[in-house]
């Protein structure tokens, strides 16, 4: 990931936090969709 186009600011270490804690969150979200689907499918509802 490049950030070539942010030219206004540097990066700093609490954009870093936010990016991380929002990636964890997606990831957490699409695992738990995922397992619910899964759950749903193996328990024939």
């Amino acid at each position: 990931m490049t950030a070539k186009h942010s030219t206004a600011r540097p990066v700093t270490r609490t954009d870093l936090i936010i990016l991380g804690w929002a990636v964890v969150l997606v990831a957490v979200a699409v695992l738990v969709t995922a397992a619910a689907l899964l759950m749903s499918k193996l328990g024939g509802a």
